[in-house]
């Protein structure tokens, strides 16, 4: 477990407070509930970074790099979402 894991976790869970306080005002991005989910899951992957230091090392290692495979996936299919939607317009 490293400083700048611990730090990126308290950072992030800053924004995911603000996230879930501004919840409705963020319905107005396209497909927002799949960024969101996205947003939760690469969190997920912090987490386990700095547990993975504390207990289970090759589990938590398998649970941050399978989060950050999940996330990478799920932001390809927002992006290809919003994209033909801005077209159209």
């Amino acid at each position: 477990m490293q400083v700048n894991e611990i730090l990126m976790l308290i950072i992030n869970l800053g924004i995911i407070i603000a996230i879930i306080s501004n919840n409705t005002k963020l319905k107005i991005i396209p497909f927002y509930k799949l960024l969101l989910s996205s947003y939760f899951i690469i969190f997920f992957g912090w987490i386990s970074t700095v547990i993975e230091g504390i207990i289970y090392p090759d589990f938590f290692n398998a649970c941050e790099h399978a989060s950050y495979l999940i996330f990478s996936i799920m932001m390809l299919v927002w992006i290809s979402k919003i994209i033909p939607r801005r077209a159209k317009k």
